[in-house]
């Protein structure tokens, strides 16, 4: 099934398989949507909550597949959510959310209307906020001298010291041992 507007132009297309493609008649995959998004804040895909103005509020794009021979389950979500509960106000969030076994899906991650990125929380106070009691730096650096190229902020650590680049190529370092 091909449906073409008064032009010729594809609309939409359903092929023999239930493949279904959106302005493209050779659906790639199962849902395929095809267009131009060059108009400024204009997307190929928007998903809205019909729900009253609230906070919380979004559209949300699961993830997930069966868990047994019978049964599926969500694992995940991409939510885009109003910030706050004020008419005409347009701050938004991204939410990223997964899911622990026992659990519902849950936020885990969120970017905020500010550009702050909360990891393990929902309510981040500076651009990096993560709410845990341990930061992991999987791997070791010794930068080569104080005055090797590095960031102003940039940490480094090695089995002897731990580094801090206060402004560019410019590194201070203080020693640790075990107590």
């Amino acid at each position: 099934l091909v449906v073409y507007d008064s032009g010729d132009n594809i609309l939409f297309a359903v092929r023999d398989d239930g493949s279904i493609g959106v302005g493209t008649g050779g659906p790639i995959d199962i849902f395929h949507i095809h267009g131009a998004a060059a108009i400024p804040n204009k997307g190929n895909l928007l998903i809205t909550d019909s729900a009253a103005v609230a906070a919380g509020i979004g559209g949300i794009i699961k993830l997930g597949g069966y868990i047994d021979a019978a049964t599926t389950t969500v694992w995940a979500a991409i939510k885009g959510t109003k910030s706050n509960a004020t008419e005409n106000n347009y701050e938004g969030n991204m939410e990223f959310q997964t899911r622990q076994q026992g659990s519902d899906v849950g936020t885990k991650m969120i970017i905020n209307g500010s550009g702050d990125v909360g990891i393990g929380t929902t309510s981040p106070t500076a651009l990096i906020d993560i709410n845990s009691d341990i930061l992991r730096l999987r791997t070791a650096k010794t930068p080569a001298t104080a005055g090797a190229a590095g960031n102003q902020g940039d940490i480094a650590w090695d089995s002897s010291y731990l580094y801090v680049c206060t402004s560019v190529s410019t590194w201070r370092r203080v020693a640790h041992a075990t107590w």
